[in-house]
Formats: C-alpha cells, structure tokens, sequence
C-alpha cells in the first residue's frame, strides 16, 4: 500500500470524525435550546395574569391578580406558600414591591379571625420589637361580602412596609400580604392590594 493511500485514509478518518464532532455539537446546541424553550413555557404557565384557582386538601378558593400584575404558583410553592404576586413589570426575586397568600390554621374552632390577627401581631414583634402594627380598615370580597380586616405593619428602622388582610377561611385564616421597602410604593400599591384582596371568592362557601 502506498504513502499516498495511507494519507488518504487517515485524512478521511479524520473527516469522518469531524463531522461526528459537528453533528454531536449540534445536537448539544438543540438539546439545550430545547431544554430553555421548556423551562420558558413553564415559567409562562406559572406567571399569568387574571384570576387564579387554589385548590388544596383545606381550601378552596380563586382570587384575580389586580391590572399590571401576575401570578406564580410554581414560586410560591418553593415558599411555601399558596401564591405569589408581583408587578408584570419584573420577577418575583427582582420586584421591589411583591404581595402573595400565607395560610394559618386556627388554635381551635372558636378563634376568633381578630384573636389570629393578634397573636401574629405577637409573633412578629417577638422576632422584630421595633415592628409597629395597627389596625388599618376592614375590605370586603365581592361578590360573597366576606369581611377582611386589615392591618399596617411598619418598621421605619429597616424600611419595611406591610398590609396584611385576615381572612376566614373554614379553620384555616389566610394572611394576603403586600410588603415593600419603599414607603411610596407602599402607598402608591394600597389599591392593587384592596382589589386583589376584595376578589378573594371562597368556594368552600355554600349560598
């Protein structure tokens, strides 16, 4: 066998996988691609706009996220939490002002949804002395007229800002909170947090 055969062979082993390389690479690239698209089409699923439907073992019920807002369910369970709001501007880790659904479940039947609000009052002084609360107003849902009373939360010293609505639900009460740490979002987001909070529907409810 010649020099030249020899050559040629090699030269075409080479070739042969080169084009391997290529082909492997470009089904790396669009495997990856693939993979982002999916992640986006999750991220798309999870952040909507309009009204959403919590459905758990305890309770049940839908509540609308307010004009220029989103929901996110996936970020919310990862909190622990029912749902999570936050402007459609931005992210739920990146929004200077988000709001979202904290569930409590009662001592017993007869608590009372006030007797909630102040032992989480205590609770949060507990770890934060410096913490104000107050009672704020009372929303009610529309169209169920469930009443919501509503308390500020402030701490002037760390710039925290927050409005929490109590709601019975069943023996459960749920906490909708709006924080910031920017008192003139704090203000300027205190209507999107009455609709989103006067939206609230119970499904458990009968009548």
């Amino acid at each position: 066998m010649s020099i030249a055969t020899n050559m040629l062979k090699i030269s075409t082993h080479v070739s042969v996988q080169r084009n391997c390389q290529i082909t492997f690479m470009l089904m790396l690239q669009r495997l990856f691609l693939l993979v982002v698209m999916i992640q986006l089409t999750l991220m798309s699923l999870a952040q909507k706009s309009g009204t959403v439907i919590i459905h758990e073992p305890a309770f049940r019920y839908t509540i609308t996220a307010p004009s220029g807002w989103v929901y996110d369910t996936e970020m919310a369970k990862e909190m622990r939490l029912s749902v999570v709001f936050y402007p459609d501007t931005t992210k739920w880790t990146k929004s200077p002002v988000v709001m979202y659904i904290n569930p409590t479940v009662k001592l017993d039947s007869n608590q009372t949804v006030e007797e909630v609000a102040q032992m989480d009052i205590k609770n949060f002084q507990k770890d934060s002395p410096e913490v104000k609360a107050a009672y704020f107003k009372t929303l009610k849902t529309y169209p169920q007229g469930l009443d919501c009373i509503v308390y500020k939360f402030e701490n002037q010293a760390k710039n925290n800002y927050e409005l929490v609505a109590y709601i019975e639900h069943g023996y459960h009460v749920l906490m909708i909170v709006l924080g910031t740490r920017n008192k003139d979002l704090f203000k300027q987001n205190e209507t999107a947090f009455d609709r989103l909070v006067t939206s609230y529907f119970d499904l458990n409810k009968k009548g």
